[in-house]
């Protein structure tokens, strides 16, 4: 049987080792692979400083269908009560 996850990220993203200390995976990430694709999470994983400033100044790379992409693999619970919260939050209080 082959590993759902291909890299030691996405293996151990959320686990409690990770949790405890995630600034060894990203000094590992940035020291050999700087920009890895993440199955877990159905994106590019940028570690550099001049990579993320680069592809956030780039409007081709600016887009909402790749954020839903991400909204799309929730539970439709976790996609359910984000919505509700982020209602919540623009309602105006009552006073």
């Amino acid at each position: 049987m082959t590993d759902r996850y291909e890299s030691r990220f996405d293996r151990d993203l959320l686990s409690p080792a990770y949790l405890a200390n995630p600034y060894s995976y990203y000094r590992e990430l940035r020291e050999q692979s700087p920009v890895v694709w993440s199955v877990r999470l159905n994106a590019w994983v940028l570690t550099r400083y001049d990579d993320v400033h680069a592809a956030l100044n780039d409007p081709r790379l600016r887009s909402g269908q790749r954020v839903q992409s991400y909204a799309d693999g929730l539970p439709g619970d976790a996609i359910r009560k984000r919505s509700s919260s982020a209602l919540e939050r623009k309602q105006p209080s009552a006073r």
